[in-house]
């Protein structure tokens, strides 16, 4: 259930923005490593209808999460969605800047004509940014810029990269790199506009404010980028005029260019230029037994499922019985989440945003961390905690009552056998007097005879603790693995593990020479002394 150390589900309304979460998260005193991980539906036509889909760095997870032996995926096969992970050719932004800024020519203006010559609002923001980039963790944000009026040159929209929430300062997972940017055209309500918006350059600053900026390198006609365009009309792919990458042209009376119209619903139009992801845009996945024995496909096979209502084709590249923390009785499939929302973002112009972060915590600082992380601004919607989950469950009164009774049965268990060996060996004592007596008056000395019935104790006792033993072994691997339930009734998971205790049973078997010791003793109390001649007599031997 935990799968690493602590597993924090965000909230839908965190105060932290989703690119800040990761980087906030390994500020938190105690935690030592955080990892992104998404979980969506999966359905394979009326075949699968209740599977998942987990998406995770495998990198991250190999070193924060332990799989059942035998049964789960191993690193060689973890590596293999590392290494099919699309390139692109996003645009490296270096160091660890506090703000990008794109400088944009504008050339907007209400078409009068086509407008009916309504009056243009004087606090018109005509022009707005948004950029999407990828973090260290391989996973793509959307960050929001400025806005611009309708006509300027040269002017430079600021896209901060810090953000102070609760008195938390927040950052990304540096390094970055641009995947995609959009600029925004609002025209003013039921107006037409015409004109032109081009950008002219990137640069980034490590400042939060200033004239600090750096250029950076960016050609938005490169091969691997390209524009698109989302209006009342639908999405449409957009070509900008020739030697003019940057540039958008709107409300120019031709099908390169058509108008843009302002309306409540949907206003004026989204102009999206994304860099498209190498490959064949088939998502290679690690699939569950479950899954596999439900549609007859096997390693190598390819196939098309749908999550999230988006189909999507995956290859299989290899299997596992189980994952954490999914139930390996569901089908599954495992995916590299950074391959998963390059492909989503190709298909959608929409990045995903994780749904959980596994972390590794501290041992001396966890308790501290996990209270931080239940308060503003972190807010986490659930936290399930290894170490917490574990303390509930050796706490649960349900278990603690079964082991209470086998516990009151085993002692049980040894008190009567105690108690059925004593009288056992002195009533046979007894009624072996006569025989002893003989023995005395053939030259066996009391010590002789104190050992030979030893000897015979210890031989039951041994037959005893060996035959035990091993039935209780044998018991234990035969029938403990298939009574084990959760409280639901259904079988735990992983498979339950039967580990002996040989600490835990030495003292049974110190209990077990204590008993030799007083069977002896009294044993000696009971053999013939002095008066072996009346024994005799009495027996008629």
């Amino acid at each position: 259930q935990a799968a690493g150390d602590a597993r924090v589900a965000m909230s839908d309304y965190a105060d932290l923005p989703d690119w800040a979460v990761g980087p906030a998260d390994r500020s938190v005193p105690g935690v030592t490593a955080a990892t992104p991980v998404n979980l969506a539906s999966l359905e394979i036509g009326r075949t699968v209808r209740d599977g998942r889909v987990l998406a995770v760095d495998p990198t991250a997870v190999q070193a924060m999460i332990t799989m059942p032996p035998d049964d789960g995926p191993t690193p060689a096969l973890l590596d293999k969605l590392v290494a099919a992970r699309p390139t692109t050719t996003a645009v490296a932004i270096p160091g660890e800047p506090r703000r990008l800024g794109f400088t944009v020519d504008a050339d907007l203006s209400v078409n009068a004509e086509a407008s009916g010559g309504t009056e243009v609002p004087t606090d018109w923001d005509a022009v707005g940014l948004t950029v999407v980039v990828q973090d260290a963790d391989g996973r793509l944000h959307r960050i929001d810029g400025g806005t611009m009026g309708p006509k300027a040159t040269g002017h430079r929209i600021e896209i901060p990269l810090s953000s102070t929430v609760d008195g938390l300062v927040t950052r990304p997972a540096y390094p970055l790199r641009l995947v995609g940017l959009e600029l925004a055209l609002t025209p003013p309500t039921n107006l037409v506009v015409d004109g032109s918006v081009e950008l002219t350059g990137l640069s980034a600053s490590s400042t939060e404010a200033g004239p600090d900026w750096t250029p950076v390198a960016f050609d938005p006609g490169a091969a691997g980028w390209s524009w698109n365009r989302t209006a009342v009309d639908g999405t449409t792919a957009y070509r900008p005029p020739a030697g003019s990458p940057g540039r958008i042209e709107a409300g120019l009376g031709d099908d390169a260019s058509p108008a843009v119209f302002g309306s409540f619903d949907r206003p004026g139009a989204i102009y999206r230029l994304t860099t498209s992801p190498s490959g064949d845009g088939i998502l290679p996945a690690i699939a569950g037994d479950r899954l596999l024995a439900l549609t007859g496909a096997r390693v190598g096979d390819t196939i098309t499922v749908t999550s999230g209502a988006h189909p999507i084709t995956v290859r299989l590249v290899g299997r596992t019985a189980s994952f954490p923390p999914l139930d390996p009785q569901s089908p599954f499939l495992v995916v590299d989440g950074a391959t998963l929302d390059l492909l989503t973002f190709s298909a959608t112009s929409y990045p995903v945003t994780a749904d959980e972060w596994w972390l590794s915590l501290d041992p001396a600082g966890s308790d501290a961390a996990i209270a931080t992380l239940r308060n503003a601004p972190y807010s986490a919607s659930g936290i399930v905690q290894r170490d917490q989950l574990s303390r509930s469950l050796a706490g649960d009164p349900v278990w603690l009552g079964v082991v209470g009774v086998l516990a009151l049965g085993a002692v049980a268990a040894i008190v009567f056998a105690a108690i059925g060996f004593i009288v056992s060996a002195t009533v046979t004592t007894d009624e072996r007097l006569g025989e002893l007596a003989l023995l005395r008056a053939l030259g066996l000395s009391q010590r002789q005879l104190s050992t030979w019935l030893t000897i015979e104790q210890v031989f039951l006792l041994a037959v005893g603790l060996i035959g035990g033993s091993a039935l209780g072994l044998l018991l234990a691997w035969l029938v403990l693995p298939y009574s084990t339930l959760s409280a639901s009734g259904a079988a735990v998971i992983p498979a339950p593990v039967i580990v002996v205790p040989w600490a835990s049973i030495l003292p049974v078997y110190a209990v077990t020479v204590a008993i030799l010791v007083g069977a002896v003793l009294i044993l000696a109390r009971r053999m013939p002394a002095s008066s072996v001649s009346g024994i005799l007599r009495a027996g008629g031997e």
